[in-house]
């Protein structure tokens, strides 16, 4: 019995905890809803339950999907309602991104008919999200991360947190041959996950970032470039590496994807 109580006690000290964390996500359509299209929302559902299951392993933090309403007619709006009434955990809050000053004044960049890469708007959209939550939220830790990562490693990014203002993620989640090939070794530092503290030297890196991932947003250009390139700058600049920064093997490596919910599919909802 000791022995069996030992243990729980042990299970619930290195569990990961959420305590003064917000976690974020962001979806944004490519187009405008369609009236002719076969489901009920456009927005995909095994993507949200993804951050569901986040929420559930860490009750203790606050979890905001966050999403562009301007692409959302109302036949998906009541659907994602719907979704979320059924499924989503206590700690979880849809928000919409134009709530957000600095996103919902930038029609050339976010608009329904700005036309421009999907990837350049989100990795914009995330960064904006975070600076937001960070000035307007009480949590102390702000992190955004993709859908499909399992595990975000809350306890050593708050470590890193403490200790640099930030903390940066590699890939290693999961290893599969197109990954090996292209990069030949596991541990590629991605920017689909990033978390920053209260903390002058979070927020400078944050902004800076968002200044140039903004200007090559405008160029129809990803953020990952001004990513790896301030990420290796700020590195040296502080006697460290990129690396050193990062929790380890948090996202998946290129190709992954998410399973497919047939749920969906069979109620015609995604």
């Amino acid at each position: 019995m000791l022995k069996n109580m030992l243990k729980q006690s042990f299970n619930r000290a290195s569990r990961d905890s959420g305590k003064a964390c917000l976690i974020n996500y962001v979806w944004i359509n490519k187009s405008p809803d369609s009236q002719f299209r076969h489901v009920e929302c456009t927005v995909s559902f095994k993507h949200i339950d993804c951050a569901h299951d986040v929420a559930r392993d860490h009750p203790d933090a606050r979890i905001k999907i966050w999403v562009d309403y301007k692409f959302l007619d109302k036949r998906s709006v009541a659907c994602l309602h719907e979704h979320h009434k059924r499924f989503a955990p206590p700690n979880v809050e849809l928000c919409d991104l134009n709530i957000i000053p600095q996103y919902g004044r930038d029609p050339d960049l976010f608009g329904p008919n700005a036309n421009k890469n999907i990837w350049a708007r989100v990795d914009v959209a995330r960064l904006i999200v975070l600076k937001h939550v960070l000035k307007k939220e009480p949590e102390t830790y702000a992190i955004y991360a993709d859908f499909d990562v399992q595990d975000p490693k809350l306890n050593k990014a708050k470590a890193l947190m403490d200790k640099n203002g930030l903390a940066l993620a590699t890939t290693g989640a999961h290893i599969n041959l197109a990954h090996m090939l292209v990069n030949f070794l596991p541990g590629i530092l991605e920017n689909g996950y990033f978390a920053f503290k209260k903390d002058p030297n979070g927020r400078r890196f944050l902004h800076t970032l968002l200044s140039r991932t903004f200007t090559c947003a405008t160029r129809d250009s990803s953020g990952y470039t001004p990513f790896v390139t301030l990420a290796s700058q700020w590195a040296a600049k502080h006697n460290t590496t990129p690396k050193q920064m990062a929790v380890n093997r948090v996202l998946f490596s290129m190709g992954h994807n998410i399973p497919h919910q047939q749920k969906y599919f069979d109620w015609k909802w995604n």
